[in-house]
């Protein structure tokens, strides 16, 4: 009886044993050429099969990811980008980039036509494929801080072997609307990175639930790199039940216009996106009117130089461009899992009334 034959690599090294070898178990190709504890082997029958199994084995395991050339110049750059902003993420163990040379890789070749690959670097934040060089250059210091910061929970929440041959979306299942018992509402604003805003709103007095997401795009159940990517058409959004008797509809709007600058089109600070745009999505006609009301006192604040006395910044001589929009017109997609609550989470104070404040990145 002729034994099983196997394509076999080195464990330890990547480097190929050959193929036609006899099917044992030490010299089966083992996925896992980093060999981190606690992974399983595999046997395959090509070394395109192995590769396709080591990518997605790759994308499980490292939630930053960049496939590279050694003499890139693009891949330099990247690379120092993506370092300088995971220096300071809070990350479990330490951040760490994992950088794999197609051009002296023992599996580069079959790694970078499974990737399609026609150029270099190929980014992987969370699992999902962010893209090259400019992509990680587009999204400036702060969106790629905040994406790192969260590609080792986004990596433990979707528990799936995404990349490019499987695209993804990977948001949260939760589509059913937010809790809104007895006598509650709902109100949705959009006003830049929605964990520092979530956490602004869990402090007030009168909101029951928060829970943030993405609203205003064309994708269903987009997942956060989408939404970063500003192809979606989505916003950034928190969704608040509030007690219309102990917090009214044009205070959440007046404390709404108290947290962001509603004068920066597509823009909060440093974070730049249609993601980060300023928006208010309404229930029905009478918090249509109450926005609406509330824009135009801001608006003339501007014109007559008093915004700085109503809504203690000075916007004086600006415009709004926050837009106002119907819900009933665009879904709410609750983001992943691990976006909720995120900064209280990390430790921050989410009591009502508190005062400290509010940092970005936990």
């Amino acid at each position: 009886m002729q034994p099983n034959l196997r394509w076999a690599v080195n464990p330890e090294s990547g480097t190929r044993l050959g193929h036609n070898l006899p099917d044992s178990k030490d010299n089966r190709y083992c996925i896992n050429l980093f060999s981190v504890a606690g992974h399983p082997e595999a046997a395959t029958d090509s070394p395109q099969s192995a590769a396709a199994e080591f990518l997605d084995l790759l994308l499980a395991m490292h939630p930053v990811i960049m496939f590279s050339k050694t003499y890139c110049s693009y891949c330099k750059q990247a690379k120092k980008l993506l370092r300088e902003a995971g220096a300071n993420v809070r990350w479990e163990g330490g951040f760490k980039l994992q950088v794999l040379e197609l051009d002296t890789h023992p599996m580069g070749q079959e790694l970078q036509q499974l990737l399609a690959l026609r150029t270099v670097p190929s980014v992987f934040i969370g699992g999902e494929h962010v893209g090259g060089c400019d992509a990680v250059k587009a999204m400036g210091s702060g969106l790629l801080k905040q994406q790192l910061e969260v590609a080792q929970a986004a990596l433990k929440h979707t528990h799936k072997h995404v990349h490019s041959r499987h695209p993804v979306a990977a948001s949260s299942d939760a589509e059913e609307p937010a809790p809104n018992a007895g006598n509650t509402e709902t109100a949705v604003f959009a006003a830049g990175c929605f964990w520092g805003v979530e956490l602004f709103f869990q402090r007030i007095p009168g909101v029951e639930s928060t829970r943030v997401g993405y609203i205003g795009g064309t994708l269903h159940k987009p997942s956060y790199n989408q939404v970063c990517s500003g192809s979606t058409g989505h916003a950034e959004a928190v969704e608040i039940v509030y007690n219309p008797g102990t917090v009214t509809y044009a205070e959440l709007v007046q404390k709404l216009f108290e947290r962001h600058d509603p004068t920066t089109l597509n823009r909060q600070g440093n974070d730049s996106g249609t993601h980060y745009r300023s928006c208010i999505f309404y229930h029905g006609k009478e918090q249509q009117q109450r926005a609406e009301e509330a824009m135009k006192k801001l608006q003339n604040a501007l014109q007559d130089g008093a915004a700085k006395k109503i809504y203690g910044r000075s916007f004086a001589g600006k415009n709004i461009t926050t837009e106002l929009s119907s819900v009933d017109e665009h879904k709410f997609f609750a983001a992943e899992d691990y976006h909720q609550q995120y900064l209280e989470k990390g430790g921050q104070d989410a009591s009502k009334n508190s005062t400290e404040n509010i940092r970005c990145y936990g």
